[in-house]
């Protein structure tokens, strides 16, 4: 396979096999990279008795006020059986409170109580000391190289998104 560069409009493009190569080895990376990040993540979780759509729920209602069993089943991609399950003992932990709303009594709302909240700020910093160990294995210039391969990632991933979502 041969490598050649060209530039066009300031920017250096791999030639086709060159491409091909580095796209494999970085599906690769990016894979070996999500199954160390689900286990460890997976050993939060466990760790604490729970399983994914527990923890799922619980971010969910983190990032809003509160999230009606509706709308719960359809970000779970479940049936409103297993919703159900997964609140139920949510709230037998005493980690979320179902509550009427207050306009349509026959919607259900549920919020995270603060045993939630504390619950997860556990978990995240749970997470900070996990990432400060891994940090804390790397020198400054391999730290820096780290950031900066991510940083790329990031912005190669947005403006891919972008172009999807035009």
């Amino acid at each position: 396979m041969a490598f050649f560069a060209q530039k066009n409009r300031g920017e250096i493009f791999m030639g086709y096999p060159a491409k091909i190569k580095y796209a494999e080895q970085i599906e690769s990376l990016i894979k070996e990279l999500r199954k160390h990040l689900r286990t460890l993540g997976r050993s939060i979780i466990a760790e604490r008795g729970m399983a994914i759509a527990h923890f799922y729920t619980l971010r969910l209602l983190s990032k809003n006020n509160f999230i009606n069993m509706a709308a719960l089943k359809k970000e779970l991609g479940t049936t409103g059986a297993f919703a159900t399950a997964i609140v139920d003992e949510l709230v037998e932990r005493s980690l979320v409170k179902r509550e009427r709303d207050k306009d349509d009594r026959r919607m259900i709302n549920l919020y995270l109580t603060n045993k939630g909240i504390d619950f997860l700020n556990k978990v995240k910093r749970r997470e900070r000391k996990m990432l400060a160990l891994f940090t804390k294995t790397l020198n400054v210039a391999k730290a820096k190289i780290v950031k900066r391969g991510l940083s790329i990632l990031i912005v190669s991933l947005k403006d891919m998104t972008k172009r999807f979502d035009a």
